[in-house]
């Protein structure tokens, strides 16, 4: 009897903490924790694989935020697009910060930054044939692919109703049915079709045509987080000096830019 007592008074104070973590300011957890769990979609140049490390325009600046404003480290998740608002509202990350596209949808289901880097849905075909291409009436006959829940996905499927159209799970994969011939046209977003169909890349075949869009990314937290409003202050403190080097260093333009 003595022992069921110990071992219910063990639960009641395990769940006693657990109770106390739970009312805790997203940010103090994330202290306490010593991490911030960051969603990334693999995308260059904003996250991506380098001799086994994540770097990029987004996964330094988490770095940077995380250890100068919170003091804590990163742990990286990578995410699908069609998967990541669901982890956040899920709190298996803290916060998604990879390419995440400022818009209404994301409004509505989290807590979201102000627009830091600009961007755009933009068509990307074999460079021989993407300036033969001028307007959404010329495209419509072409067999497209685009990232399952994009930005481009939205364009080609919800808003134009195109019926040639295949969905992968990666902006890469839809750039790769390009290249193979598989496909004819893909839409992404600009900054990676620029990254990786520059001369020398592995996409440098494929050109970029006319955009659909003209949009911004973000960072989304929870609804509840305290951590948005810790970082825009630190975007609008470190804009001029910090952002605007890793800006350029990446080839991206600051939405004050």
């Amino acid at each position: 009897m003595k022992k069921l007592l110990a071992i219910l008074l063990v639960f009641a104070m395990l769940l006693f903490v657990g109770g106390c973590d739970s009312d805790l300011p997203h940010s103090e957890r994330v202290k306490k924790n010593g991490t911030l769990t960051v969603g990334i979609t693999a995308r260059e140049p904003m996250n991506y694989k380098e001799n086994g490390e994540w770097t990029g325009f987004d996964s330094e600046f988490a770095k940077m935020f995380a250890k100068e404003k919170l003091g804590v480290n990163v742990d990286f998740v990578e995410l699908t697009t069609s998967e990541r608002l669901q982890k956040l509202e899920d709190g298996e990350v803290d916060c998604l910060w990879g390419g995440v596209i400022y818009n209404d949808n994301l409004q509505s289901k989290a807590s979201t930054s102000v627009k830091y880097v600009k961007n755009a849905q933009v068509l990307v075909m074999k460079a021989d044939r993407v300036n033969d291409y001028n307007d959404g009436f010329e495209i419509r006959n072409l067999k497209f692919v685009v990232e399952k829940d994009s930005e481009g996905a939205f364009y080609i499927i919800t808003r134009n109703s195109f019926e040639n159209c295949t969905e992968v799970e990666s902006q890469q994969a839809a750039l790769d049915m390009v290249q193979s011939g598989e496909a004819d046209a893909a839409v992404v977003d600009y900054t990676f079709a620029k990254a990786v169909t520059a001369k020398g890349n592995k996409y440098s075949d494929l050109g970029i045509g006319f955009d659909f869009s003209s949009e911004a990314y973000c960072v989304a937290f929870s609804k509840d987080s305290d951590i948005t409003v810790m970082l825009n202050t630190y975007i609008k403190e470190e804009w001029e000096a910090d952002l605007s080097k890793l800006a350029t260093k990446y080839g991206l333009t600051l939405v004050n830019d």
